[in-house]
């Protein structure tokens, strides 16, 4: 790849950020590209846009996870950035556990919210199968009572008291 000057560089990265929603996973191999080049860092570039600041940093984690990936951007589009951030944290946080290859095997095959549990050395979820169980509990009024009486006989309740909780007089 033939070397850019930095403010083309910085022009290329300003223009993606702008349009960001569409293009993440160019705009992190660009920040890769521009902190790479060390003229103009990333942090100078968060400065200009103080809201962007998280996503730039965790996009740069991206580029340079993807950068040596050497994948096809169609692959890392259907992944999505989201579990590619959880890649490249997960190989920062525990380099060499997976390889990069079979860490977007492995994005691609689970859901954002699996992978982490994967790359730490869960099996894979199987297609179809339910990997918890949800219990649907209806509670009637009748259920809820206890089987004690309320007051005992010489005990007269106050119906404005809710069971529990002090006496309480208002006047």
């Amino acid at each position: 790849m033939a070397t850019k000057r930095p403010s083309a560089m910085l022009k290329k990265v300003l223009k993606l950020a702008d349009t960001a929603n569409e293009n993440r996973i160019e705009l992190a191999l660009a920040l890769c590209e521009l902190e790479e080049a060390k003229s103009v860092s990333v942090a100078d570039l968060v400065r200009t846009r103080p809201r962007e600041r998280r996503k730039l940093y965790y996009l740069l984690d991206v580029g340079k996870w993807l950068r040596p990936a050497g994948q096809p951007m169609s692959r890392y589009a259907e992944i999505g950035w989201t579990k590619l951030a959880i890649l490249a944290e997960h190989s920062r946080n525990h380099p060499g556990k997976v390889s990069a290859r079979k860490g977007l095997t492995y994005a691609e095959q689970c859901t954002a919210k699996e992978l982490p549990a994967v790359l730490d050395g869960a099996p894979l979820p199987q297609k179809g199968k339910k990997s918890h169980h949800s219990i649907h509990l209806r509670l009637t009024r009748d259920s809820t009572r206890s089987s004690k009486p309320p007051c005992s006989s010489t005990e007269q309740r106050d119906p404005r008291r809710v069971e529990g909780s002090p006496t309480r007089r208002t006047l």
